[in-house]
């Protein structure tokens, strides 16, 4: 007969191993130590007590991945919940912390109740795998498994204290002082909370959770008593003292990214030959999100994907089958642009397919540069480069107001030409500050935040902002010849200052054959190798094979494969028999 001490005594023989945020770990490996995320580290222990399989899909014992969503669900299903002050009382109960939205949000924890109004669990890096008090602590709800037998509850005294109110992202958006010295206090801490609104947002909740991942805190997205001081603010948070706002009267604050409003039907694109623009409309089916424009084009925007860097996240990813409508105008040839770019045009072809498949309206907007877009994939979050500069570019060309309307190019103070958008207040704001980030996982950089959320809002959801401004880019690089040139031309300036950087750096890089320089291009582009591992590299007997190994993480084979394919093509066609990239460069 199971009981439900015997998964406290799995679970206690692991006391001290070390937590990641978001690992995995296979359920049937009865030898397996860590590193443990909190859902995973009690799923695993209840297989190993009970072999049963629970708060984890799909139910297979290698492939499950455990999550604090699936705990609330299958507790749902199984008819398996009972109060939490119940569970707080009962040897081996499961406390669960469910979160905001099973399907979206990964920000929830999961502990095993000792009976004592302790529980072990996996709880953060600063802490590990560890028995710690329940009380003051926002839990959602207690479980029973099936098919195990537990002791009656047990009254524990102070538990109300885990009903203490905590500041989180719900719907609908608290809002109030306090919120605003949270905000002040993630700033000070090197972490960009979106507006200083007083609003507790998508993006404030993003936040919060970036700092607690990056101080080794439960990453849960909510500030409570732990979290505030580890911000450096007392509890309750007292206000900050210049600030003039009522907590019984709160501002009035935009509105919400997933709700509609006037962002949301800002017109889209147009008629090029007219100054007005057309409207979009956004449809979710079969797993696809879908932008109707006025004009009659229908696009396929792309699927949800979830991803786990340096936080856990949800942006859309893009499959050749969602853009198989667009193979007309929308793919990258060579031909088109060799007038203008003679010899680039080919070279940049091996890693504009390897990045894009070619398809000048591919996105993703679900890892930590928030919006990545076109043939070479230009990413939003790095200061004067890629996207932006793109962005520049579009905004000088004469569709660009059917487009993107509330975008255009100001002077910033240095008199230089800087993207803008125009707010709700009819201000215009500068999307090129560049912010001083510290990442979850304790790095710091520089970010084009407020462009960012710009073109995705929201980084543990499909918001309405990602979808408008893919929709919108889409649309214009199919339109209009114009806008995708300008993807081609970034590219070629952009692939020729890597390769003048790199020849810089790297003994004898100049003169290389163009195919050793474009994969010394392509391992630059996607920042897979370092200078010394390319001029190592160069040293070898085959240069081109020992190039086609640099990587600092795992060997992206196919793009490897793609690159090199496309390479021989190009030499077997003798495209570039009597052209060289250090020609144009130093030439």
């Amino acid at each position: 007969m199971f009981t439900g001490k015997d998964i406290l005594e799995v679970a206690t023989r692991h006391l001290g191993e070390k937590y990641v945020y978001g690992c995995e770990c296979p359920l049937g490996n009865p030898a397996w130590t860590g590193p443990w995320d909190c859902a995973e580290f009690v799923s695993w222990c209840a297989y190993q007590a009970y072999k049963i399989v629970f708060g984890a899909k799909p139910e297979g014992l290698h492939k499950a991945n455990a999550y604090s969503g699936y705990w609330a669900s299958d507790a749902r299903e199984k008819n398996a919940v009972i109060a939490l002050a119940d569970a707080c009382g009962i040897p081996g109960a499961i406390l669960v912390r469910i979160p905001r939205s099973d399907a979206v949000h990964r920000d929830g924890h999961v502990a095993i109740s000792l009976g004592t109004g302790e529980a072990v669990e996996a709880r953060g890096t600063r802490f590990g795998v560890g028995i710690f008090p329940v009380a003051g602590r926002p839990w959602s709800m207690g479980v029973l498994l099936p098919g195990v037998t537990y002791e009656p509850p047990k009254a524990i005294l102070g538990l109300t204290d885990a009903a203490t109110p905590c500041f989180e992202l719900d719907s609908p958006y608290q809002r109030g002082p306090a919120i605003r010295t949270i905000q002040a206090a993630l700033a000070a801490n090197g972490i960009h909370p979106g507006a200083m609104d007083g609003v507790f947002g998508p993006m404030l909740h993003a936040a919060v959770l970036a700092f607690q991942a990056a101080r080794g805190l439960t990453p849960d997205g909510i500030v409570g008593s732990e979290t505030a001081q580890a911000l450096g603010i007392s509890w309750p948070i007292p206000l900050l003292a210049d600030d003039l706002w009522s907590a019984a009267s709160p501002p009035t604050t935009p509105a919400r990214p997933d709700e509609p409003g006037p962002e949301d039907v800002r017109p889209a694109n147009a008629d090029p030959a007219q100054d007005n623009a057309v409207t979009f409309t956004f449809e979710f089916a079969s797993g696809r999100h879908y932008a109707t424009a006025s004009t009659g084009m229908r696009l396929c925007l792309g699927s949800p994907q979830h991803h786990v860097d340096d936080m856990p996240r949800l942006g859309l990813a893009q499959k050749p089958a969602h853009l198989a409508h667009l193979a007309i105008a929308g793919v990258y040839d060579p031909k088109d642009f060799d007038a203008s770019h003679p010899g680039w045009s080919a070279f940049l072809h091996p890693t504009i397919l390897a990045e894009s498949g070619g398809y000048f309206g591919r996105i993703n907007s679900y890892d930590r540069a928030g919006f990545t877009f076109g043939c070479p994939q230009f990413a939003a979050h790095t200061p004067g480069a890629n996207l932006i500069l793109l962005f520049r570019r579009l905004l000088t060309l004469p569709t660009a107001r059917s487009y993107f309307p509330d975008l255009s190019l100001e002077t910033d103070g240095q008199g230089e030409p800087r993207v803008h958008c125009l707010d709700q207040h009819g201000r215009m704001q500068n999307l090129e500050t560049a912010s001083q980030v510290l990442r979850p996982n304790g790095r710091t950089e520089l970010q084009l935040l407020d462009f960012m959320r710009y073109l995705n809002a929201n980084p543990v959801e499909v918001d309405q902002a990602e979808l408008l401004a893919l929709a919108r880019l889409i649309l214009w690089c199919v339109e209009d010849d114009e806008a995708r040139r300008a993807q081609v031309d970034l590219a070629v300036t952009t692939s020729q200052k890597k390769l003048a950087a790199a020849a810089k750096k790297i003994p004898d890089l100049e003169g290389k054959p163009w195919q050793e320089a474009c994969m010394v291009f392509d391992i630059l582009h996607q920042g897979r190798g370092r200078y010394a591992d390319i001029a190592a590299a160069l040293e070898e007997h085959d240069p081109l094979e020992a190039l086609s190994r640099v990587s600092i993480g795992p060997l992206p084979v196919q793009r490897i494969k793609t690159v090199r394919a496309v390479m021989d093509a190009i030499t077997q066609q003798g495209v570039l028999n009597d052209w060289s990239p250090w020609d144009d460069i130093f030439g």
